[in-house]
């Protein structure tokens, strides 16, 4: 069974524009994030160039 399940942290414009019927907008009260922040992604599926030059540019691979 699929939940479509998922959590996101985007800016404040971009959540006042995403359809609200479908999810639900909670803001971060004084955002500090003690801890190291992952990327998943399912294993042995394609990932288009654009989403492998992201990987690498988070992961410090290429220069910003």
């Amino acid at each position: 069974m699929n939940e479509n399940l998922g959590i996101s942290i985007f800016p404040k414009p971009i959540a006042n524009i995403v359809g609200q019927d479908f999810i639900k907008s909670i803001q971060i009260v004084n955002p500090t994030f003690p801890w190291n922040l992952g990327f998943i992604s399912k294993k042995k599926k394609y990932a288009s160039p654009a989403v492998r030059e992201f990987i690498q540019y988070i992961s410090g691979e290429l220069p910003i």
